[in-house]
């Protein structure tokens, strides 16, 4: 290697550099070879971004890509009233954007509903208040009949 050339963050990334430096028509089996005899393991991504690095082969830069150009192919024809990415995925398992639909977004399996106004929320502040102070009166009643139980055990 000269003193101008470029270090890179993995040595497998360096080797694939060094082999299509040399011979630019090198193939993918011909530097695997090459790496498995250093002890590496080389991945088509690796000898592809080697390649696209070194201009070997036709690459957009970031957010020019296939997907960006659909989407603006498809933002321009849209008719009207139809929506503006109808044609690109979300990939499986994944909803559909609930939002755009005017429903809000949903809520996850024993999550409460939002409360609609503050009188609400007031009035279900009151009725805890009422729970809590007829359960504190249960458990007085239990603990006073347990106490005369134990006195009239004891002989007290």
């Amino acid at each position: 290697m000269t003193a101008n050339d470029e270090t890179y963050s993995s040595p497998l990334m360096q080797l694939v550099v060094e082999q299509l430096r040399k011979d630019k028509k090198a193939t993918f089996a011909d530097i695997k070879a090459v790496a498995a005899k250093k002890g590496l393991t080389l991945y088509p991504i690796t000898f592809g971004r080697a390649k696209a690095l070194l201009g070997l082969v036709p690459s957009a830069k970031r957010g020019e890509g296939k997907r960006a150009r659909m989407k603006g192919a498809l933002g321009a024809k849209r008719g009207p009233g139809r929506p503006p990415q109808a044609g690109i995925r979300r990939g499986p398992g994944r909803p559909r954007k609930l939002e755009s639909t005017g429903f809000g977004m949903r809520r996850g399996p024993g999550r409460p509903r939002k409360q609609s106004s503050a009188s609400d929320s007031l009035g279900a502040l009151v009725d805890m208040m009422k729970q809590t102070e007829r359960s504190a009166a249960a458990y007085r009643d239990a603990l006073e009949r347990a106490l005369r139980l134990i006195g009239d055990a004891l002989g007290v």
